[in-house]
Formats: structure tokens, C-alpha cells, sequence
């Protein structure tokens, strides 16, 4: 389920299948419970070494430690979903359910399935995991997708954005010297600098499209949650994008540029136009 007020992220399942062959298996969240109960009776040698090799990482508040086997456990569990349900890419509730149901959250356990080469969207958005896909195969596998969404605008860069989620990003994406954390579960730190592509794919009333464009990374406030800050050519040609559809905030990212990539792809899609920023 998505959560609530998240009337963004609604996607047409049936529209999905009959036009891109994408099929979408829902996975019951007491089925998720009872096997993430499971994973921590059962394997708590595995769990352990995970809460070592996070510890390692991070420095952390006094709520996280006790809780890294608990956080550790998603890793398993999202393995055994891939595995079970037989799926290239999962898309999840995340900041609501999980703490609910189990008592933790995935975020830190996202980062850790990235660089194992798993595809985990965050907050339910399929439009926005099926982007981290897209760019994932443009890259080959060489490169992994973040889930970085449009936030708020540079202090004082007209042309830089905050791209910004709660804390799933790959760690191994970190900015080397960057302060790195781990607060209420989440990390803390800033993506390495460079080039990045951004794209989303989006619909309004079965109008699909692709839109991508590019960033580069440039200096600013530090901040809470895994984060860049994007300098774009123009961005409010990119905010009237967002704003005026079909797009929404969330974005997905991957290093280097991928744009002609995704461009080509999209000729060979029935049903699917290529879109950029002042086109």
C-alpha cells in the first residue's frame, strides 16, 4: 500500500501490463511481518555479522545500536522477496508500515541491497522504481540508480537543487571526507561528486513518457537524509516541468550521462515518448 496522502504515486496496473508487458505482483504485509519474524529467529549468526558491518559505518545517535539486527534483518528479507516472487525490481511502503508492523525501519538495509545490485524504490512510487530500472539497464549494471527527489533550491544558487531522500542511497555512493551518520535508523551523508543523469517515468491519461536530462553535483549546506546538491542548466525550465506534468517531485538518479540512451530506448517502446527539459 502506498501511504495515505501519497495520491502522487497512484499507477494504472492494468495499463502497465497491456502496454509495456510490466507485471505487478502485490506481496501481503502480514506476509512480510511473519517472515521477517522468522529471519529473526532464525538466522541471528547472519543478523549479527550485518549489525557489525554497520556499526563499522557509521557514526551513531543512541536510539540505532540497539536496533541494527532489527535493521539488518530487511536485507534477508527483500532477498527472499526478489527470490521468492521472482521480480527485477521492488517498490515498498516504507515510513509507516514497516515501523508499525516490525518496530524498523529499511533505509539503511536499502543501501546495502543497492550494492548488492537490488532495485528497491522508496514510498510506494512503481513509476519512480520502474525509472531506477530504466536507469540501471542504460548503464549496463555499471552503475547504481538512487531515489533522490526535487526538495528545495540552493541558498544561493538560482540553478541548484537539493536532491534528497531519507537515507536508502548505496553507500557505497558516499562522498569520501563527508560526515557519515546513522540517526533514528537513517543515514547521513552526501553523494560523491560528478555527473548525474535524472529522469522520471510518468504518465497522465495513459500519455507515458521519459524524461530525462542531466546535473552536476556542486557545494552546499549540509544537510540531514543522503543527499546531492544538483547545479541544472535551468532549473525552473525543470520545476515548470515538475509542476506542470505528467512528473512529480520524485526523481530517480545514476552517475554519468545516459540521456541519448534513454532517448533510443524510447523508439523501440510502443507507447513510450522520449522527454526532455527545453526540448
Amino acid at each position: 500500500m502506498r501511504p495515505k496522502p501519497f495520491c502522487s504515486v497512484i499507477f494504472n496496473e492494468g495499463e502497465l501490463m497491456e502496454k509495456f508487458g510490466l507485471s505487478v505482483i502485490p506481496v501481503n504485509m502480514a506476509v512480510i511481518i511473519d517472515k521477517y519474524q522468522q529471519i529473526l529467529r532464525e538466522q541471528d549468526a547472519e543478523l549479527e555479522e550485518g549489525a557489525k558491518l554497520l556499526a563499522s559505518r557509521y557514526e551513531m545517535d543512541d536510539i540505532t545500536p540497539p536496533l541494527l539486527k532489527k535493521v539488518y534483518a530487511f536485507v534477508p528479507l527483500y532477498q527472499w522477496v526478489f527470490e521468492t516472487y521472482h521480480v527485477q525490481a521492488v517498490s515498498a511502503e516504507c515510513w509507516t508500515a514497516m515501523q508499525l508492523g516490525v518496530g524498523a525501519m529499511p533505509c539503511t538495509a536499502y543501501s546495502v541491497l543497492a550494492d548488492m545490485g537490488y532495485i528497491i524504490g522508496c514510498e510506494s512510487d512503481l513509476h519512480g522504481t520502474i525509472t531506477m530500472a530504466l536507469l540501471s539497464c542504460a548503464a549496463l549494471g555499471r552503475k547504481i540508480p538512487f531515489f533522490g527527489e526535487f526538495t528545495v533550491r540552493h541558498p544561493q544558487n538560482k540553478n541548484a537543487e537539493l536532491l534528497w531522500h531519507c537515507g536508502p542511497f548505496a553507500y557505497s555512493l558516499k562522498k569520501d571526507g563527508c560526515p557519515c551518520k546513522n540517526v533514528n535508523m537513517r543515514q547521513w551523508f552526501q553523494v560523491r561528486d560528478g555527473q548525474y543523469t535524472v529522469a522520471r517515468f510518468d504518465q497522465d491519461g495513459g500519455d507515458y513518457r521519459l524524461l530525462s536530462g542531466t546535473c552536476k553535483t556542486t557545494e552546499g549546506p549540509y544537510t540531514f537524509g543522503t543527499y546531492l546538491w544538483g547545479e541544472f542548466n535551468d532549473l525552473p525550465a525543470w520545476e515548470r516541468k515538475l509542476v506542470e506534468g505528467p512528473y512529480i517531485h520524485h526523481m530517480a538518479e545514476i552517475e554519468g550521462d545516459w540521456t541519448e540512451v534513454l532517448r533510443e530506448f524510447c523508439k523501440f517502446v510502443s507507447g513510450l515518448t522520449a522527454d526532455a527539459v527545453n526540448k
